[in-house]
């Protein structure tokens, strides 16, 4: 069983490997064309220093709203409390006369009309003065988030302390440390320079994915390919039931209740959708197979250790060796045999750059 925590990963894996077939000559099933001379364009993604503080601002203000670290300043003209307002007040809610967990807060902000509260808070206090002392005779909705309290009365005492102006507080280093986002990011220029190596390393994982997929498109849309062999079916078909079964173990279901609530279909449709995926991927594997052939690419354990080194952390494993044992060596040997492959293809292509598109675009 793979590594539930791994299991991101190891699907984008498993839809590219099939093991066990190595005593298979991938010459009887693939023609291949022309794959060396190929022209291919790819449409980067780039990023700019104003979109280093478009996501600055972005997630400051998310930060800001979730904690409520705006600055608060009393407006002395208002008295009474209107849709939109913002208002500070002290609450108690009580069911069947106790004080519950979660019920009761003092100096708590709260705009009228956000939706915050249950249903009828925030319409009680409108048209209540600052100083007013508020009782709501309230119900939880139905289906409330806490089942223990979901649909049952319970009672509110308010106060309302004041009326306020709401501000965004300054991006100030004090902020960011406040946030504990890491003990290297303690001032705004390190959440800065934290965000640029973040956006950075996305474009570079994009901009590889990009590339290899329209390489791929390339080479496979030039080959023919007859019907694969049924072993090969089977070991894929296999691995992507295993793969579904896992998942839907990490998320407590069976696999049929998976199947329906996460993915919309009965199992017949489900078996159907996996034959097809699992045909195409050998037909996919045997072009890899006769490409490595083609271009002298062998697989020993010297180079699938290198390979293994290179990723085992980016997979969550501590130690190569624990990868390929996960994974199973004839698994990983296909796996590594797909990689080589790309990249001698990304040597012989002829790569066409379009403009670049900003990442924050996508």
């Amino acid at each position: 069983m793979k590594k539930k925590l791994c299991l991101a990963a190891i699907l984008t894996m498993m839809m590219t490997v099939l093991g066990g077939c190595g005593k298979i000559n991938p010459d009887k099933y693939v023609t291949l064309g022309n794959y060396k001379d190929l022209s291919v364009e790819v449409t980067y993604v780039t990023y700019t220093d104003e979109d280093v503080q478009t996501c600055a601002e972005n997630e400051l203000n998310a930060y800001i709203q979730i904690y409520d670290l705006y600055d608060y300043e009393p407006i002395v003209s208002a008295n009474t409390v209107e849709q939109g307002h913002v208002v500070n007040i002290d609450y108690e809610g009580k069911i069947d006369g106790q004080i519950f967990a979660g019920g009761s807060a003092q100096g708590a902000h709260l705009e009228i009309g956000s939706g915050q509260f249950i249903p009828g808070f925030e319409d009680g206090l409108v048209g209540k003065n600052i100083g007013e002392n508020v009782e709501l005779n309230l119900t939880f909705p139905e289906d409330y988030q806490n089942t223990e309290y979901a649909g049952r009365d319970v009672v509110f005492s308010v106060s309302i302390n004041s009326i306020d102006k709401r501000e965004n507080p300054e991006f100030t280093d004090e902020l960011i440390a406040s946030l504990n986002m890491g003990e290297d990011i303690t001032t705004y220029d390190a959440y800065l320079e934290y965000l640029k190596n973040y956006l950075q390393d996305t474009c570079d994982e994009q901009n590889e994915t990009a590339l290899q997929s329209a390489i791929w498109e390339k080479v496979y849309a030039a080959c023919e390919v007859s019907d694969p062999p049924q072993e090969m079916i089977d070991k894929q078909y296999a691995d992507l039931e295993e793969y579904f079964q896992s998942y839907a173990e990490y998320y407590s279901m069976d696999l049929e209740t998976f199947v329906s609530s996460q993915m919309g279909m009965d199992m017949d449709a489900f078996k159907e959708k996996n034959m097809e995926s699992a045909t195409e991927q050998a037909k996919i594997e045997l072009v890899y197979m006769a490409i490595a052939k083609a271009e002298g690419i062998d697989v020993d354990d010297k180079m699938m250790n290198e390979v293994a080194e290179s990723e085992y952390a980016l997979y969550g494993y501590t130690s190569a060796d624990e990868l390929i044992n996960e994974m199973g060596e004839e698994d990983y040997q296909s796996h590594v045999m797909r990689v080589k492959v790309m990249e001698r293809l990304s040597e012989l292509v002829t790569v066409v750059e379009n403009e670049p598109v900003s990442l924050l675009a996508q």
